[in-house]
C-alpha cells in the first residue's frame, strides 16, 4: 500500500492498461519527457488531470500474499527510454 508519487509536475496523457504492465498511468512533462508508472495497484488520477511535483497519482500493487508490492518506473525521451540513474539521484 506504498504511495506512487510523480517524479514532477506535469500532464496525465494515459490511465489504463498498458501492454504487459497492467495499470499504468503516463504523465508528460514540460520538456517532452514522459515518466511511466506499471503494475500500479489502484489510481487516483485520470487524463488531462494537471499533477504537481510528488503528487500521490496512485497506490503500490500488492503481491499474492499481500505483503509485497512492485511497480514499473521509467522515463521516455521522444521515442527512447532512458535510464533513470542518468537523470535521478537516488540515494
Amino acid at each position: 500500500n506504498q504511495k506512487v508519487e510523480s517524479i514532477k509536475k506535469g500532464r496525465v496523457i494515459f490511465v489504463g492498461k498498458k501492454d504487459n504492465l497492467e495499470n499504468t498511468v503516463i504523465i508528460q512533462h514540460a520538456d517532452g519527457s514522459e515518466s511511466w508508472y506499471g503494475e500500479v495497484g489502484t489510481t487516483n488520477v485520470k487524463v488531462y488531470d494537471e499533477v504537481a511535483s510528488k503528487k500521490v497519482i496512485g497506490i503500490v500493487s500488492s503481491n499474492d500474499e499481500g505483503n509485497l508490492g512492485t511497480y514499473y518506473f521509467a522515463i521516455k525521451m521522444g521515442e527512447k527510454f532512458i535510464d533513470p540513474k542518468q537523470v535521478i539521484s537516488f540515494e
